[in-house]
């Protein structure tokens, strides 16, 4: 159910790269939370957002991710499909569309995670994520965490698929 064909080429023809390195953008992200989580695409009627035209490539898994209150927007009322994903953006899609929202909550502190701002919106998230093993932050080149979660970088495609598998695949092997 957790598959992709990856990057397309000028032609339209699949690759089948993953390029583990990049940036992912908030709309590939949301659409490979929806496969792996189980979810198809909706039928859109209206924009979901009012960045998010009908006839955009993401709009029907954007108004299901939306649907199913796995994604709000930012405050001004957009989505950003094609906008970087942040760490922290990614983990709380990851998470809400595994687990409902009043699972996900403030008292699972640990410090694991000591770069984070403890006033910031993402906060539960980190907690949830450090205490289930779905997140472990960044480690040095000896492989010792560094205490670094670094929750506005934005997200690479190998760190998106490695916390999709830790936190929607516990049956993935």
């Amino acid at each position: 159910k957790c598959e992709g064909n990856g990057y397309l080429d000028e032609a339209g023809q699949i690759l089948h790269l993953f390029r583990p390195d990049n940036e992912i953008t908030r709309a590939e992200l949301l659409i490979m939370i929806m496969k792996c989580s189980g979810y198809d695409p909706a039928v859109v009627t209206e924009k979901p957002f009012p960045d998010v035209e009908i006839g955009h490539w993401s709009a029907s898994w954007v108004e299901q991710a939306k649907l199913f209150g796995i994604i709000h927007g930012y405050g001004d009322g957009t989505f950003r499909p094609d906008h970087p994903a942040s760490r922290a953006e990614a983990l709380k899609m990851i998470l809400l569309a595994q687990y409902p929202p009043e699972v996900i909550d403030l008292e699972a502190q640990n410090s694991l995670c000591q770069d984070l701002d403890p006033e910031a919106w993402y906060l539960q998230y980190f907690y949830f994520g450090v205490e289930r093993g779905i997140i472990n932050g960044y480690k040095d080149g000896n492989g010792s965490i560094t205490g670094e979660c670094a929750p506005d970088n934005h997200i690479t495609r190998a760190e998106t698929a490695k916390i999709i598998i830790e936190g929607l695949m516990d049956d993935f092997v």
